[in-house]
């Protein structure tokens, strides 16, 4: 059976690089990240480019938590640099592909430096979309890329994880909203069968393993030591 997800995400793939190689690698546009507080296991999620919203995501946490593996995926791009990096998320239809890569060879008309700062970041979505959760069904099928500063876009996608993150410490709905969905069993493992649970110390404790999830000392190093660089 075609699989007609992947036949169009590698077309859609092959033409934004046919269009980026006819262009003149100079036009690097803002990406930028923002996560809602979470809902009954769903994260809403904006991307910006150049301050214009170009995608309305809804994340879930069912099979892993989508705000964490952005930052693993940004951590990867830069510890294992001049490879396209990819992070499918499931997002119980549609299915979505993030997908970042740095440029590697400068043309001849164009600053060394500059061009080694770029990158190309491109998102895929393709399925069926329940808008606002409300059966609501429609069919999405959309591809956005564009070219960034590489150090600019893992610093706004970092900020905007370490953002959702200071708010979750304070958001008393943060555990039975979000973290319970990923680290409920991990939780629940620490007691014998037939002990009873103790509420409060469970809540504490998926809070806390939720909120360790989404630091990144790597990202942070590679931040600090860019900025000293410049």
């Amino acid at each position: 059976m075609e699989n007609t997800n992947l036949s169009l995400w590698l077309q859609k793939r092959a033409e934004m690089y046919a269009a980026i190689a006819e262009s003149d690698f100079k036009q690097v546009k803002k990406v930028e990240f923002h996560f809602d507080d979470p809902e009954a296991g769903w994260v809403d999620t904006t991307i910006r480019i150049d301050g214009e919203v170009v995608a309305e995501l809804h994340l879930s946490g069912v099979w892993s938590d989508p705000v964490a593996d952005l930052l693993r995926w940004t951590e990867r791009c830069i510890t294992e640099p001049n490879v396209p990096h990819y992070l499918y998320h499931d997002a119980e239809n549609p299915e979505l592909v993030f997908h970042f890569e740095e440029l590697m060879f400068p043309p001849d008309d164009i600053d060394f430096e500059h061009y080694y700062a770029t990158g190309i970041f491109s998102l895929f979505q393709s399925g069926v979309f329940d808008e606002n959760h409300t059966e609501g069904l429609h069919y999405i099928d959309e591809f956005l890329y564009t070219l960034c500063d590489i150090r600019d876009f893992r610093t706004n996608l970092y900020n905007a994880v370490c953002d959702f993150a200071e708010r979750q410490k304070t958001n008393e709905r943060a555990v039975e909203d979000w973290a319970w969905f990923m680290y409920d069993q991990k939780v629940l493992s620490r007691y014998k069968e037939g002990e009873k649970c103790d509420d409060a110390e469970d809540e504490r404790l998926a809070r806390k393993m939720m909120l360790h999830h989404l630091r990144s000392p790597k990202i942070k190093k590679y931040l600090e030591e860019s900025r000293t660089n410049n």
